[in-house]
């Protein structure tokens, strides 16, 4: 009798209170199952044309076909099949890059309005436009003109920035890598530190000084540069030709092509101060040299 109390029958479980659950037979599962189970037979049919260094698609032979679809699909658990992808699948570096699209957070500065559109519009109305005046008028409907030069000064902050700051090898950041830069006047408020991040979502640069040594921002002083450029004598030879073919030979006597006369003449002045130390250089005939 003791014998019996110790030893633990099980219970038949039509005559158990709590039936026994048999999971396999839930809707749920039987559907996960037929859902990572092969539908079809394998298609043996090789749809791309792939043979070389990278894919050789073509030089597959069927049974091999056969013998992954089945590999693929002895377990119809969905972790085990992507391990088995997993498996077979060489990484490499990327070799080629495309083009980053809206991954730059930033703002368009376009008005709204369609400025440009608008002036596009009326300056295709006119055939001819051969003062510049008549773009200051169009412009001057749709906003405010400023001339480059006269009521916008030009400095060359290029050339004023290269004795002082660093050049872009030296800095502690590389500028083709990063995304925001942060700049801040250091504790003595006589030079500017920069912080660049390569990342919009971390920050694990550092603000350092840019200049040089011994130099500070407060230095740069750049020149105005200069309204006027020189043109070159090719050009103003093309010029030329273009009124002479369109408008004759008396096209400096017309009152619009005003713009033209006055550029052209400048220039040849401008080119007859620099060019005249060259034409009094004395020529030397040298005898003919035979090697």
């Amino acid at each position: 009798m003791e014998g019996n109390l110790n030893q633990i029958v099980e219970t038949p479980p039509q005559l158990s209170r709590k039936p026994l659950v048999q999971k396999s037979s839930w809707e749920c599962n039987r559907k996960k199952i037929s859902r990572y189970s092969p539908k079809a037979p394998p298609d043996i049919r090789i749809p791309c044309q792939h043979f070389s260094k990278a894919y050789r698609c073509t030089s597959l032979a069927k049974n091999d076909i056969v013998k992954f679809n089945n590999a693929f699909y002895k377990s119809t658990k969905k972790i085990d099949q992507d391990n088995f992808i997993l498996q077979h699948i060489k990484t490499s570096p990327i070799q080629r890059r495309g083009p980053k699209s809206g991954t730059v957070v930033g703002h368009s500065f376009l008005p709204p309005d369609r400025v440009f559109a608008q002036i596009e519009k009326n300056i295709k109305k006119n055939e001819v436009i051969t003062n510049p005046q008549d773009y200051y008028k169009i412009f001057n409907e749709h906003g405010t003109v400023l001339k480059l030069g006269s009521e916008i000064i030009v400095q060359d902050w290029k050339e004023a920035s290269t004795e002082i700051l660093k050049g872009t090898n030296a800095m502690h950041f590389s500028i083709k890598q990063c995304k925001r830069f942060f700049i801040k006047r250091n504790k003595q408020k006589l030079n500017v530190l920069v912080r660049a991040e390569e990342s919009y979502h971390n920050a694990l640069g550092t603000y350092k000084n840019i200049c040089k040594k011994n130099k500070t921002v407060s230095l740069i002083n750049p020149k105005n540069k200069q309204m006027n450029v020189a043109v070159k004598k090719e050009k103003l030879d093309d010029v030329i030709k273009l009124l002479k073919a369109h408008y004759g030979d008396q096209w400096e006597l017309l009152p619009d092509l005003e713009y033209y006369k006055n550029v052209i003449q400048r220039s040849i002045s401008d080119n007859s101060i620099s060019y005249s130390n060259e034409r009094c250089e004395m020529e030397e005939e040298l005898p003919n040299l035979i090697i």
